[in-house]
């Protein structure tokens, strides 16, 4: 009988507000959160695909609709008042 191999993607974190907002805009799926005394860390999955996002976002080469945005910030938030 042979196991099947799963494959794991490392996992994303930051702290920055609207970083993670954008993530979650563009299709990146929210894991977790973790806490630091009073810092929120926002876990995603798929490290590879959220450091493009990043270098995206940090070279202002990213478009994002304001409505979803928007709607992405309500959930981003939701995690910091669980």
């Amino acid at each position: 009988m042979f196991m099947k191999e799963q494959m794991y993607k490392k996992l994303y974190k930051t702290k920055d507000f609207p970083l993670a907002c954008t993530i979650y805009e563009l299709g990146g799926k929210i894991d977790s959160t973790e806490w630091d005394y009073d810092q929120c860390y926002f876990v995603f999955e798929d490290e590879e695909k959220c450091l493009e996002f990043e270098v995206k976002y940090v070279r202002n080469e990213l478009k994002v609709n304001p409505r979803t945005y928007n709607e992405s910030m309500k959930v981003i938030k939701s995690f910091l008042y669980k």
